[in-house]
């Protein structure tokens, strides 16, 4: 299973990635959402949960040019939501509970127990380390601010040289200690 950047998000994405390479993916979706069902995701999830959607998730399932998929809706917060789609998965409950930390009208820092599925669980463990690598590619390396497109694939290449780079950058930063 591979995890991808979030630029790339999309149905089209995750069943050409299949079908072409037999690789079951994941997104995070963001801004790439034609033919992503967000707005019916967000209103179910408020249909359902109303004004507290804190530790809930839709998941709409389907199956598009012979490829199963899910697209979920999952409240992280009252206020965040993450939309994402993925070719594998559980959606049921995770037994871990997520610890989500808010202020009070005191200011107060609280902390609530809240549910999540286990497909945001194992994705959530590992975004920080994730986090941690994009933000050397993108922000010590930016091959992608320097080569500005609007294509793809020229994007994706631009991407994949950029974590090349930072790898071996890592690689050899271990290496020496």
């Amino acid at each position: 299973m591979d995890w991808w950047d979030a630029w790339f998000g999309s149905i089209m994405t995750v069943v050409e990635t299949m079908k072409r390479f037999g690789v079951h993916s994941s997104f995070v979706v963001k801004g790439n959402t034609y033919l992503f069902p967000m707005k019916a995701l967000h209103a179910v999830l408020k249909a359902r949960f109303g004004d507290h959607p804190a530790g809930h998730w839709v998941v709409f399932k389907a199956t598009i040019s012979g490829v199963d998929l899910f697209v979920m809706a999952y409240a992280w917060s009252q206020r965040g939501v993450s939309y994402f789609v993925s070719t594998c998965g559980k959606t049921s409950a995770h037994p871990q509970k997520y610890h989500s930390k808010f202020e009070d009208e005191f200011g107060n820092v609280n902390y609530k127990e809240l549910d999540r599925p286990h497909f945001a669980h194992i994705l959530f463990e590992f975004l920080p380390l994730i986090d941690e690598h994009n933000k050397q590619r993108q922000s010590l390396l930016n091959l992608e601010g320097k080569w500005l497109t609007k294509d793809c694939w020229f994007r994706l290449c631009t991407t994949l040289v950029g974590m090349c780079v930072v790898d071996m950058h890592r690689w050899d930063r271990n290496m020496r200690h």
